[in-house]
């Protein structure tokens, strides 16, 4: 694995439990704030960091007309491509 992987590259080895990126995303659509998210029991993600780090979901997020669904995939998309720090 590589050295500082992404969280679906943790999914994927079994890290990370998917359930846990479903928790992840009602988090932040709960509430945007910084916040430092614990992933598995190893690994912890700055989830507004991950968020704004991918345009497609800041710009979705903006859109009023924005449905759930969309908003979720654009969060999600954006966790998953995040890369954590180790606790």
């Amino acid at each position: 694995m590589a050295e500082n992987p992404t969280i679906g590259a943790l999914v994927t080895s079994d890290a990370i439990d998917r359930v846990e990126i479903t928790a992840a995303v009602d988090a932040v659509l709960a509430d945007p704030s910084p916040k430092t998210y614990v992933l598995g029991e190893r690994f912890s993600l700055n989830l507004s960091a991950a968020v704004a780090a991918d345009p497609f979901a800041v710009k979705t997020l903006k859109r009023m007309n924005a449905g759930l669904a969309a908003r979720r995939a654009a969060v999600r998309t954006a966790i998953v491509l995040g890369r954590p720090e180790k606790v």
